[in-house]
């Protein structure tokens, strides 16, 4: 399972430098391995739509999830409390 930073996305949706990298990942991995963190999705938003680049959001948001199998993680207040317990024993 992978969860995909946003940066591997976006490189891809916007055909940045390193866009035959991203690519090749994302089409050879099964779409029901890749896991998306709510925040690298409004982080696309957010960049995609700053770069009057509306389209691009919107083909990405039914390619990854009404057409591929991506799936959305979301974090409640508690699993972040997880997280930072869990840095602190790992310091």
């Amino acid at each position: 399972m992978y969860l995909v930073d946003s940066n591997i996305w976006l490189e891809y949706l916007l055909n940045q430098e390193k866009k035959n990298e991203s690519k090749e990942f994302l089409k050879t991995t099964d779409d029901s391995l890749l896991f998306i963190s709510d925040f690298s999705l409004h982080s696309i938003g957010l960049i995609a739509t700053r770069g009057n680049k509306i389209e691009i959001y919107e083909d990405f948001l039914v390619d990854t999830f009404n057409t591929g199998g991506v799936r959305l993680v979301t974090l409640e207040t508690n699993d972040h409390r997880k997280v930072i317990n869990n840095i602190k024993h790992s310091i």
